[in-house]
């Protein structure tokens, strides 16, 4: 049961938050920004941070492009892939599946998760 309706909920939240995307007046905060533009000069470190975040973005916007929408899925990428790491750590640690998927939904609804998956 829980598994007829993951895929299509996932499916639907994505193509909702394109949808918004494509119809929203925001641009990158300064944040992304900054690592956006890191990115385009690859370095071995940076003013403030270690040189792996911008290297990803550059991976990621080599594949897929810099457009605004793509640069803006990339939170909700990462953050669908840690909480399937949550998901498999707590299913490895003794808990079952369903307990398991409710500690990972617990993750992504963390007032700051949910504002970065659907906010930023």
């Amino acid at each position: 049961m829980l598994n007829k309706i993951l895929l299509p909920s996932f499916i639907f939240l994505l193509l909702l938050k394109i949808g918004a995307l494509n119809f929203t007046t925001f641009n990158l905060f300064g944040d992304e920004a900054q690592y956006w533009l890191w990115s385009k000069d690859i370095d071995f470190g940076y003013f403030s941070k270690p040189p792996f975040l911008s290297w990803i973005i550059r991976v990621y916007t080599e594949i897929l492009g810099s457009s605004f929408v793509s640069l803006k899925l990339l939170p909700s990428f990462v953050y669908l892939l840690i909480s399937w790491s949550i998901y498999n750590l707590l299913l490895n640690s003794g808990l079952n599946k369903k307990d398991s998927f409710a500690g990972c939904l617990i993750f992504l609804f963390i007032p700051a998760v949910s504002f970065f998956i659907f906010y930023n």
